[in-house]
């Protein structure tokens, strides 16, 4: 059996796969750098549409999640307009773990905004389907128009993601804003993927994309100005990639292989384990081995011509 063969998706091992997401969350600077990047992109969003003379945003969530993402914005928008958010994530429990952290928010700011007020009221509508069938169900009405869409790590599970941008674009208002977050062509992964994404795993539900594909697959769609902004991000991983648990399961997630120090084969796993280590990817931050892992986010914003 070959190296490949025995290689599975992280994706296949639910165990496995929380174990190295959480140990990940835990050693990675990458949440609150994205949430920072969020927070000062949105201050600018409300001087926009306040410039504008809105009163009142309609936003549209991709990709939903549980909310955490949803819950920064709403708390940072609802104080300057009316609010009607479309949450939507194609997974039911998704969707059920996202009304149970924002409905108490939504139901709080209705308490304190009541009926006509200017600014303060929160709509939620929670949506349980793919961004294609929910768009195209309601193709040419203005049920699918929004002032804000924005869609934070989710491109890698879908299979045409230029299908989800066009349809993305066509959603926006004509003075509308759209984000995204992504993985950075700079980063890390970006790096292991190009080199060995041929000779890993590719039956799992995630693809190896990264922000550089994306923005080639942007310049595709016509009248549209779109700009790029680097979210600086580390992933600390202390100890031996090979023998210590930390070192083991960051492997995993950066190559989306379950067990992949036990079950690759060379020459890929001392290959790929010497990448990791590389300059291409990594700081050496002590004779320890410990390592600091080019996490870096991009941020696309998409705006029409």
């Amino acid at each position: 059996m070959s190296g490949k063969e025995s290689l599975r998706s992280l994706y296949t091992d639910k165990e496995r796969y929380l174990k190295s997401f959480e140990m990940f969350l835990k050693n990675s600077s990458e949440h609150s750098a994205m949430l920072e990047w969020i927070t000062r992109h949105v201050d600018s969003l409300i001087s926009h549409f306040k410039t504008l003379g809105k009163t009142e945003l309609k936003l549209l969530s991709v990709g939903c999640g549980d909310g955490q993402v949803d819950l920064v914005l709403i708390e940072r928008i609802k104080h300057a307009f009316n609010i009607h958010v479309t949450l939507l994530d194609s997974s039911e429990e998704q969707i059920v773990r996202c009304k149970e952290l924002l409905e108490p928010v939504s139901r709080t700011a209705n308490e304190k905004a009541p009926n006509g007020s200017p600014s303060g009221r929160v709509t939620l509508e929670f949506v349980s389907d793919t961004f294609e069938n929910f768009i195209d169900s309601h193709r040419g009405s203005a049920a699918v128009q929004f002032d804000l869409i924005y869609l934070v790590q989710m491109l890698y599970y879908v299979k045409k993601p230029l299908d989800v941008l066009e349809r993305a674009v066509t959603s926006l208002k004509k003075d509308g804003s759209l984000f995204l977050i992504h993985v950075s062509g700079n980063s890390g992964y970006a790096k292991v993927w190009k080199e060995f994404g041929p000779r890993l795993p590719q039956d799992d539900m995630c693809n190896y994309t990264s922000a550089s594909d994306i923005m080639h697959l942007l310049a595709q769609i016509p009248a549209i100005n779109v700009k790029q902004d680097e979210i600086q991000s580390t992933f600390h991983i202390e100890g031996d990639l090979q023998d210590s648990i930390q070192g083991q399961l960051s492997v995993d997630f950066i190559v989306e292989a379950a067990y992949f120090c036990e079950r690759a084969a060379d020459p890929l796993k001392t290959e790929v384990l010497d990448f990791i280590r590389s300059s291409s990817c990594s700081v050496k931050k002590s004779d320890s081995g410990a390592i600091e892992f080019n996490n870096n986010l991009a941020a696309i914003t998409v705006t029409h011509q």
